[in-house]
């Protein structure tokens, strides 16, 4: 028995590593479409516009086949960290979108690769949840990171744009720590009023 819960929890984590990678390279695609539209600052909204309504869509969909037509029940469970989580997740894809029509992509998501360590303070200061002495490290290795690219990039003359793409960061590092809030929050919920906004 105890083997079998070892295995599943082992076959759990490589599942969740493996929608992660793929989460992350899809998410990375993101920049990729946006950087080939011809004058793509014209349209930002428009792109945020179908995405949201896309990502609500899709995951409405995914709720009425996991839990059929009673699913707009969870709409009223979200509760205040819901309605925050969606807000901040909204902030955070805007963010995103305007932080790459301003500034290089990899500027872009070296920001969003800061978000952990940013939900890592967040979390502190608002859950009191302790931080280890790696944790430390790597968030002061990335804050050292994050003050070479906006300097770079006020060099350049597009320092706005990696100030954007920080707010993305930490939209998603505010989401994360509302979800922690609260974890009885119904969390896909969330994505979707987040899609709405």
């Amino acid at each position: 028995m105890h083997k079998f819960d070892f295995f599943m929890r082992d076959n759990s984590y490589f599942y969740a590593f493996i929608l992660v990678f793929i989460a992350g390279f899809l998410w990375s695609l993101g920049a990729v479409v946006v950087l080939h539209m011809i004058d793509g600052h014209s349209y930002v909204f428009n792109y945020l516009f179908y995405r949201g309504i896309s990502i609500a869509v899709i995951l409405v969909c995914y709720l009425i086949i996991r839990e059929g037509l009673g699913f707009y029940k969870n709409f009223f469970k979200i509760g205040i960290p819901g309605i925050l989580g969606g807000i901040f997740l909204a902030t955070a894809f805007t963010g995103f979108i305007f932080s790459i029509t301003m500034t290089t992509a990899a500027v872009t998501l070296f920001m969003l690769a800061a978000m952990p360590f940013i939900a890592a303070i967040f979390g502190y200061l608002f859950l009191g949840e302790l931080l280890r002495r790696p944790t430390l490290i790597a968030m002061v290795i990335a804050f050292i990171g994050i003050c070479v690219m906006i300097i770079n990039d006020s060099i350049s003359g597009s320092v706005l744009g990696a100030l954007v793409g920080f707010i993305s960061a930490c939209g998603f590092a505010l989401y994360t720590v509302t979800i922690r809030w609260r974890p009885e929050t119904p969390k896909f919920t969330t994505v979707v009023l987040a899609g709405i906004f």
